[in-house]
């Protein structure tokens, strides 16, 4: 197996807009999601004038958010 058979190259299907990230993951509010892009939180890619997410760089994201419970 090479390296280019384990490695998906990213088509445009993979990104999506705040629109369809808001739909695929109601926890997330337009607001929120400008908020972390302002923040950097999050890797986006900006082709012009519109915001697009890799929904793994989203759900990365959100595991990276977790709070261990006190104890």
């Amino acid at each position: 197996m090479s390296v280019s058979d384990s490695v998906r190259p990213q088509q445009a299907s993979d990104f999506v807009t705040v629109e369809q990230l808001i739909e695929q993951r109601p926890f997330l509010t337009e607001r929120k999601v400008r908020q972390i892009v302002a923040e950097r939180q999050v890797p986006f890619y900006k082709p012009g004038k519109r915001l697009l997410f890799d929904l793994r760089d989203i759900d990365d994201w959100v595991k990276r958010s977790r709070v261990e419970p006190a104890r």
